[in-house]
């Protein structure tokens, strides 16, 4: 049995290393923290998103991670020293999920919020990101109507494509 990785506030979001050696946990007050799983020791010492932590991702080859934040902001850091690899990605509305394209040059990031003047209706968008220098990609990809919140979005095996998916569409 493993010990507990004991946290100070709330775990809001986590990722495991494939290999099960590597724990990483986000937390509400921004904490972002890295454990050794068989010592429930930290690997390093903690970052600092700026904000509550909701959504966390490793990329493919797990050198990086990618933090989603209360604060409307997205960052990349180096999984080994902690370091931030670009300067933090800002958001309009508050990005709720982050994922790494399978070749981990792309990094996608997804937020939804209410259309102003009409609660019945959301507007989601996409952002696109070049995971190295942290430049945007394309403009913001957005969807807007009855479709709902965007629920999940994903790369194809290639890094090529990228599917979005809404309560009642994809």
């Amino acid at each position: 049995q493993r010990p507990p990785l004991a946290h100070p506030t709330n775990v809001t979001a986590l990722q495991l290393s494939r290999d099960g050696n590597r724990v990483v946990t986000g937390c509400a007050d921004g904490t972002i923290r890295v454990w050794i799983a068989a010592t429930g020791k930290l690997a390093m010492p903690s970052m600092n998103h700026g904000g509550g932590v909701i959504w966390l991702a490793l990329s493919s080859d797990e050198q990086w991670i990618a933090s989603a934040g209360a604060n409307r902001l997205v960052r990349i850091w180096d999984a080994a020293s902690g370091s931030e690899r670009t300067t933090p990605l800002p958001h309009e509305k508050v990005p709720w999920f982050v994922a790494f394209s399978p070749d981990g040059r792309s990094l996608l990031s997804c937020s939804s919020e209410p259309v102003p003047g009409d609660w019945n209706k959301l507007r989601g968008e996409v952002r696109l990101w070049d995971a190295v220098t942290g430049k945007p990609l394309t403009h913001p990809l957005r969807h807007e109507g009855d479709i709902g919140p965007i629920t999940g979005a994903e790369f194809s095996p290639d890094s090529r494509t990228i599917i979005v998916g809404c309560i009642s569409s994809l």
